[in-house]
């Protein structure tokens, strides 16, 4: 399996550096296991819940991730918003000279 299809948030990981080298801990992590990526997809994420819980070890890792990401894109937007109305997040003046601010 491809890591990507297991874990397709490593995209979102912007430096190309830091990218690879997670995509390599997963390949690892893999490679020394008696699991296998389909087990992972398949496995619960805890046995403390009962036979009735459906959330496997993927579902619950991506789930964790995507709601880490939430508080980072509303406070850069937050940040986005400020700069907006404070002045340029380059120079941190307003009006600036470094670009346009209408």
């Amino acid at each position: 399996m491809n890591m990507l299809e297991l874990w397709p948030e490593i995209e979102w990981i912007q430096d190309n550096d830091l990218r690879e080298k997670v995509t390599k801990v997963w390949e690892a992590a893999l490679e020394r296991s008696v699991l296998t990526a389909e087990d992972l997809n398949t496995i619960p994420f805890t046995l403390l819940c009962g036979p009735d819980l459906k959330v496997t070890f993927m579902d619950h890792k991506r789930s964790v991730v995507h709601i880490a990401k939430l508080p980072v894109r509303s406070a850069m937007n937050s940040i986005m918003r400020a700069a907006d109305r404070y002045g340029c997040p380059d120079c941190r003046s307003y009006p600036c000279g470094c670009r346009q601010v209408a």
